[in-house]
């Protein structure tokens, strides 16, 4: 006899949202880079135990990355680590666009939330990510500063002042600071546009 198949009732129903996962550590995430199992090709970073697939890199982000990566080089004397996993704590690992870090940092260990100075996110596509996601973490591991550089409205928010979970202050500058004095101006990022 067969009987025709219905789902559950909502109140019986399995979520998926309650199922218990089995959190991944920084320390995993590198063992399955080693063994395979991730490759370079696999644009994903860990956040709270999970990995979470990075949206494609488009042109406009990739050129804005490339752009302040050379104007911080030639703008700071403080050592510049792009697009390279940042260990916000045993459990997270993001990949920020880019990084000035401390100096006196351990060149041969993993690059800690402590040793930044500044985090770069260069927002494309992935500015809600960026802003409600990733920006709590860097609070909450006590990164000081963080711009996240939004190409569409080409603007630079500067996030500073961490407080536990949150960045105590939220400024739109046109002149951005670097670590050891110098000055970068928004408008060097985004050029005039074409017929503006």
């Amino acid at each position: 006899m067969r009987e025709r198949w219905t789902m559950h009732q909502p109140e019986t129903a399995m979520n998926l949202a309650d199922a218990p996962l089995r959190r991944i550590s920084a320390d995993d995430m590198h063992a399955m880079v080693e063994a395979g199992i991730l490759n370079d090709d696999d644009r994903v970073e860990l956040i709270d135990g999970r990995l979470i697939v990075m949206e494609p890199i488009g042109w406009p982000h990739a050129n804005t990355v490339t752009k302040l990566t050379r104007l911080c080089i030639h703008r700071t004397p403080f050592p510049i680590s792009p697009r390279n996993p940042l260990r916000l704590s045993a459990y997270t690992e993001p990949q920020p666009d880019l990084v000035i870090l401390r100096p006196d940092r351990d060149p041969d260990g993993p690059i800690l939330g402590p040793h930044a100075l500044v985090v770069v996110e260069v927002a494309d596509t992935s500015i809600a990510y960026d802003r409600d996601v990733k920006l709590e973490r860097y609070a909450r591991a006590g990164v000081p500063i963080v711009w996240i550089v939004d190409v569409h409205e080409r603007i630079v928010d500067v996030y500073s002042l961490p407080e536990r979970n949150v960045y105590a202050l939220r400024e739109t500058p046109t002149d951005l600071h670097l670590p050891g004095g110098d000055t970068l101006h928004v408008s060097e990022i985004f050029p005039p546009s074409h017929g503006s």
